[in-house]
């Protein structure tokens, strides 16, 4: 009974640390947005004499590139909603959380943030070995002879 609880608690800790590595990472589609419009209007509008009176591949090609990078973000940015809302759910499994109390029919939280309230308020320990993990130890100051008088 112990090794059964003691591998559930493991796997608690595993999917609970997965989970909350992915929640912190940021959604790649904003600076692909951001960077994707300096591409399709500032460098096009700041190359406009090169458009009206010369060849224009730096517009053409910026404005390619641009796109790409909000193609390749938007992809980029499914990806990674696929994980979060994949780690989620196995988050909610190995906690034992039935998906009528994770994705009620009304909730302030959106639903994967109610599956993060949830487990930490079943289990206080995941939050516990997560405060611990963050907090450094303070360093020892070590004074010469000189500094002490």
């Amino acid at each position: 009974m112990d090794k059964a609880e003691s591998n559930e608690k493991s796997l608690l800790v595993e999917r609970f640390e997965a989970f909350v590595i992915i929640r912190e990472k940021s959604d790649p589609l904003t600076l692909a947005i951001l960077f994707g419009l300096i591409f399709i209007i500032v460098i096009p509008f700041f190359t406009m004499e090169d458009l009206l009176w010369g060849d224009n591949t730096l517009c053409c090609g910026s404005v390619l590139l641009g796109l790409g990078m909000i193609v390749g973000g938007t992809i980029r940015s499914i990806a990674h909603w696929s994980r979060y809302k994949s780690a989620a759910q196995d988050l909610a499994h190995a906690a034992g959380i039935h998906d009528e109390i994770s994705y009620p029919f009304f909730s302030i939280l959106p639903p994967y943030e109610k599956i993060y309230a949830l487990v930490l308020q079943k289990y206080p320990f995941l939050n516990e070995s997560r405060e611990k993990s963050n907090k450094t130890k303070p360093r020892k100051v070590v004074l010469s002879k000189r500094e002490e008088d």
